[in-house]
């Protein structure tokens, strides 16, 4: 998966790439962020690339973070755009999304908070978080939502998946409801 978008403001947009089967340290298909930004206009992005760095007590072995990688406003009003990241593997394949909270230094960007959004129901292999959706605010209320996807459930029989909403309501996420695709 792969997302480009000036995060920072700066006028020079960047690439955040998804890499779920990445290896980090012994940890097997951890997954990761590569990061590059764009060093000649036009579409060179090149040279100046990196791994995001990602706390360690965030990441384990067949988490598969970088799954699904979504650019996503402002929410904690830094002039920082924030970067929504599916960990299908995580907690036996039920799955989170990280909502990561972007800062950056003469180094590049790095992770100063971490917001984490599971499935209401925790069930094995449902994969939540292969797809995420920014939506805005849908109902009205000021709280932004957004869609993330669940090819994993079964519960309208095999192969029919589901998409959850979510809502961000005072620093928090909330899951709204879940709508299963007809059969």
């Amino acid at each position: 998966m792969l997302f480009r978008s000036d995060v920072d403001g700066d006028g020079v947009e960047e690439i955040f790439a998804g890499v779920p089967d990445l290896r980090v340290g012994k940890k097997k298909m951890a997954g990761g962020i590569f990061v590059g930004e764009k060093v000649v206009n036009g579409c060179d992005f090149a040279v100046s690339s990196y791994l995001l760095p990602i706390p360690d007590s965030l990441i384990d072995k067949k988490y598969q973070l970088g799954t699904s990688v979504a650019i996503i406003p402002d929410l904690d009003n830094d002039g920082m755009r924030e970067l929504a990241v599916g960990v299908v593997g995580a907690d036996k394949a039920s799955g989170k999304v990280y909502v990561l909270f972007l800062q950056k230094d003469q180094d590049g960007f790095s992770v100063k908070n971490v917001n984490i959004c599971s499935p209401a129901n925790v069930v094995k292999k449902l994969y939540f978080g292969s797809d995420i959706a920014w939506l805005g605010d849908l109902d009205g209320d000021s709280h932004p939502e957004f869609a993330v996807g669940t090819p994993g459930d079964k519960e309208r029989g095999p192969f029919t998946g589901a998409f959850h909403l979510c809502s961000y309501v005072n620093g928090v996420f909330v899951e709204k409801g879940v709508f299963h695709l007809p059969t």
